[in-house]
């Protein structure tokens, strides 16, 4: 069964962290067969935030997704450099 699926898939991701899944799904938009590899079982709340850049933010939008993120996103108080 697992071969039957990695023989359908165009492109292997290997990570299912924001960059792969971003990847699988802007392919997943141009009819690319994405299989996307983890190495973990299940998620696990790491306790952390995740810290979004501008262009990460923009090709999120690019691709419909702004308003779920906006959702869940939290805006910075302040910035120190």
């Amino acid at each position: 069964m697992a071969e039957n699926i990695i023989r359908q898939a165009d492109v292997i991701i290997a990570g299912a962290g924001i960059g792969g899944l971003t990847a699988a799904l802007a392919l997943h938009e141009h009819g690319i067969n994405a299989l996307v590899l983890e190495s973990t079982r299940e998620p696990k709340p790491l306790g952390v935030g995740i810290n979004l850049q501008l262009q990460a933010a923009d090709a999120l939008t690019e691709m419909n997704l702004r308003e779920q993120l906006e959702n869940i996103a939290i805006p910075p108080q302040n910035l120190c450099i």
